[in-house]
């Protein structure tokens, strides 16, 4: 199931949630909404830390890119 992040962050998400989050772009003014894995979420604090999904595949992956393998 997918979930679109509303401003106010006050939905009950639990760890291992999809939902579409937003994610700025390099100049920091612009943004789009991308698949997100939740990680941790405390409502309490208004908390939450998400991985961004990609389906892109760097040419030459580095020490904190992942690759699925079969």
């Amino acid at each position: 199931m997918c979930w679109k992040m509303s401003q106010r962050m006050n939905e009950d998400f639990e760890k291992g949630d999809i939902v579409l989050a937003p994610l700025s772009y390099s100049d920091l003014v612009n943004d789009k909404l991308r698949p997100s894995l939740v990680l941790y979420h405390d409502i309490d604090v208004r908390q939450l830390t998400v991985a961004y999904i990609s389906s892109k595949v760097p040419a030459s992956p580095g020490p904190c890119n992942l690759k699925k393998t079969r």
